[in-house]
């Protein structure tokens, strides 16, 4: 019976919650970092019981200078309580973001209150967050002014803004400005915002204006350097080429064979003993001052032919051995 009265109390616990969530007297805006803690404030005395409702569940009650009763699992190791009965959300994420309704039970009827929290989280802005795109308008000679577009880009759900040197707002279409006549005291500042956090980065615009310069000239430089490049490649083709025809002119009118092979094709095939047989006569080349000379191949018979004949040695005459006895007579 107990148990059944338990039950019975706690549904129309939660029914009369979550029919006060429609009613909010009052709704406050709560913002937390994205991994902080969030706090719920109760600013009201007389209260001895607060009953806190997410999303129509019952997650947690607070009183006064007691520990937190935890009602929801999901929240269990996450929500904490203050002195004065606030709610603390611990390691917040977006999930976490919605309407939270607080029942407040005062000391009388009168003292009943009906609260709600909207609560928003936002991850803590980074200086990495903000990236700076450019685009230089200049010309290489540098006779023209210097015109620049600059685009502040951000992640995430946050507010970015330009302002000038003197902290004046600079309107612009999706984060982006342009710059034009740009002198060397001109800097603006990018700034992104949320509201937990703020980051900022300093443009200087005179810089970029240089830099784009730079990479203009060394541009036109190496298209330059790569024309010329083709130039001379195509002079040395060209030169060499018309050495080599001349050289091979000059040649054939000098008799010298010019590596023609159209002689040696239409040559009908001989018989291979007939160069040692009979060597044909060079034949005299066209346009040349130079008679043809008939030589002789030096064939194995032919040194054979021509070698001078051997001449007969003359034996030794053999010497007389005379009687010893006639020499000494």
């Amino acid at each position: 019976m107990l148990f059944l009265c338990s039950w019975s109390l706690l549904i129309l616990s939660l029914h009369k919650s979550v029919t006060a969530e429609l009613a909010c007297k009052a709704t406050e805006t709560v913002a937390a970092i994205e991994g902080e803690e969030a706090i719920l404030q109760v600013n009201r005395t007389g209260i001895t019981e607060i009953s806190w409702i997410f999303k129509g569940r019952h997650i947690a009650t607070t009183r006064p200078n007691q520990t937190i009763e935890w009602k929801n699992r999901q929240f269990m190791t996450r929500l904490g309580s203050k002195p004065d009965a606030s709610l603390i959300i611990n390691k917040t994420t977006g999930g976490d973001q919605g309407i939270y309704t607080a029942d407040m039970r005062g000391l009388s009827e009168a003292d009943d209150l009906i609260q709600c929290y909207n609560l928003s989280v936002y991850r803590r802005l980074k200086d990495e967050d903000i990236s700076i795109r450019h685009t230089v308008h200049v010309s290489a000679a540098g006779d023209t002014p210097c015109h620049i577009t600059v685009t502040c880009t951000e992640e995430g759900e946050s507010t970015a803004k330009w302002t000038d040197s003197y902290n004046k707002l600079i309107e612009g279409s999706n984060h982006t400005i342009h710059i034009y006549n740009v002198t060397l005291d001109l800097s603006y500042n990018c700034s992104l915002a949320n509201p937990v956090s703020k980051v900022s980065k300093t443009v200087n615009v005179w810089a970029l204006c240089n830099e784009g310069k730079r990479n203009m000239v060394a541009l036109i430089t190496g298209l330059l350097v790569g024309l010329l490049v083709v130039i001379g490649c195509l002079c040395s083709v060209y030169y060499l080429t018309k050495k080599t025809r001349t050289l091979r002119f000059r040649d054939k009118a000098n008799g010298f064979p010019v590596n023609d092979t159209t002689e040696l094709t239409n040559v009908p095939a001989e018989n291979p003993y007939s160069e040692i047989q009979d060597p044909p006569a060079k034949k005299k080349l066209p346009n040349s001052n130079i008679a043809p000379v008939k030589k002789d191949i030096e064939t194995v018979y032919y040194l054979l032919q021509m070698s001078p004949k051997p001449v007969p040695m003359e034996k030794p005459r053999q010497q007389q051995n005379d009687p010893l006895y006639d020499t000494i007579k």
